[in-house]
């Protein structure tokens, strides 16, 4: 999160959901099959990371999450209207899915097993957005660096 006031939020509020809440995301997560636990740490799977790649980048931005704790702060605090934020929110939505409806966007499954796999490692080959367009990138990174360049959405 590059804007300061937002990433004091994040650092207040602990990151995303509530203490009271986290845990219970935590656990849905791993029986989903979308995070496992090694030693003391929390990891994505492969089906995680897919559907990480698979939602809209507003969706995963921890900018919006600040956002929304910095709104919800106000409306706590008697500055700000909770109608008013339900509505953007349910605006916030409708324009997502309209842009993903016109972009035509398929059904895509959030195992990895549809994915390519990476030449040099054997990982699956995940489609990235970067500043000069889409490409291709294995899903080791950092362990393993290898790219392609995309090509109507395949490597």
């Amino acid at each position: 999160v590059d804007d300061p006031q937002l990433r004091q939020k994040l650092k207040e509020t602990s990151g995303i959901g509530t203490e009271a809440t986290r845990a219970g995301i935590i656990e849905t997560l791993q029986q989903r099959g979308y995070l496992i636990r090694r030693k003391r740490a929390l990891h994505a799977t492969e089906a995680g990371r897919a559907l990480i790649d698979a939602v809209p980048e507003a969706v995963s931005d921890p900018a919006t999450t600040a956002r929304w704790e910095e709104a919800l702060g106000e409306i706590a605090e008697g500055r700000g209207d909770l109608a008013a934020f339900l509505e953007q929110q349910a605006a916030w939505v409708r324009t997502l899915v309209r842009q993903i409806q016109e972009a035509g966007a398929e059904a895509i499954a959030i195992d990895g097993s549809a994915q390519p796999t990476c030449p040099s490692c054997g990982r699956s080959m995940r489609r990235r957005t970067g500043k000069h367009g889409a490409f291709w990138g294995c899903s080791g990174y950092p362990d393993c660096t290898v790219t392609r360049p995309d090509a109507n959405g395949k490597p």
